[in-house]
This record gives structure tokens, sequence and C-alpha cells, in this order.
């Protein structure tokens, strides 16, 4: 099992508003999957590796973590989760959660509410890129630029287009933009 950077806990805490949701029910295979599907290509695999580690953190690294990808992490499990969530696959089927006092949602709010859980996590996936990419962090996240192929240390990437030099691998020519 891979090592997992937020917990079911955190997840409930920063995603979900009502705060009795069972932790049970945010499984570490739900986590995984958001880290592995929606975190690690952001965050490259040098720095991803970096960050699960967990050792040799400074203050940015921090603060990447746990104002970045604790809320990116914990929008995109509930992505994963919430059709788990309200479904219970049983030896009988698919059955639908029900208590006494509450009507279930029907299938457009569940589709709305991991939609919207999308949109957020589409919003810190931006924001993680531009505080590694900030001008301020660039030497501190070595690296996510290490992971990156056909880029110089110089350059910077910012939207998915590179500024600076870069070298064309085929021919060892520097472009220059």
């Amino acid at each position: 099992m891979a090592t997992l950077l937020i917990t079911a806990a955190k997840v409930i805490e920063l995603a979900i508003i009502n705060q009795n949701v069972d932790d049970a029910y945010i499984k570490n295979a739900f986590i995984e999957a958001a880290q592995f599907q929606g975190l690690k290509p952001i965050l490259t695999e040098d720095l991803f590796d970096f960050m699960v580690a967990g050792t040799g953190y400074d203050a940015k690294h921090t603060t990447l973590k746990e104002e970045y990808i604790w809320p990116f992490l914990a929008f995109k499990t509930v992505e994963f989760a919430l059709p788990f969530i309200q479904n219970e696959l049983t030896a009988q089927g698919i059955q639908i959660n029900v208590s006494e006092f509450a009507k279930p949602g029907t299938d457009q709010q569940r589709a709305d509410l991991v939609n919207a859980a999308k949109r957020m996590s589409d919003i810190y996936a931006k924001k993680i890129t531009e505080y590694i990419e900030h001008e301020d962090n660039i030497d501190t996240f070595d690296e996510h630029y290490e992971s990156a192929t056909n880029i110089r240390k110089d350059s910077r990437i910012i939207g998915g287009i590179i500024f600076g030099n870069t070298v064309d691998e085929d021919d060892e020519t520097i472009i220059y933009s």
C-alpha cells in the first residue's frame, strides 16, 4: 500500500460539509487513486515521491502540502468516493443508503455533487502548479523540474508554456524563447 498524504478524517474536514460522515466511507483506495491519478501528474514523479517520503521538508514544502495538496486530495477523493457512499454493493446487488429521517438524493444530485468536487479539485490543481512555479519557489521545488524532460533549470513553465532556454534533444541545439 502506498503512503497516503491525507487521512480520511482530513478529507471529511476539508471537503464534506456534514462532519457526521463516517471515516470508514473514505477508503484508503480512494485516497490512493486521487494521489496517483490526480496529484502525481501535477507534481511530476520526483516531487511526488519527495512529498510522499515526507522527509526533508522545509516551510514551503509544508505549505504546499497543507494549503494546496490537502484540499486538492480532499475534493479529488470525494469525487471518487461519492458514488460508493450513496450506493452500497451487497450480495443482493446495489442498495441505496437510506436513513429513517432522510430522503436519498437523486442520480442528478449525486452527479452535480461529483461535478462540484471535480471543479474544486481542478481549482486546487491550478493553485498547486501556480505555487510550485511561482518565481519565489522555483529553487525550492527542484524535484518538480528534474522529472520534466527537455527543460533546463533556468527555464520556467507557466500555464504549460516553457519560458527560457530549452534544448532540442534531436540535435542538441538551444532554443531561446
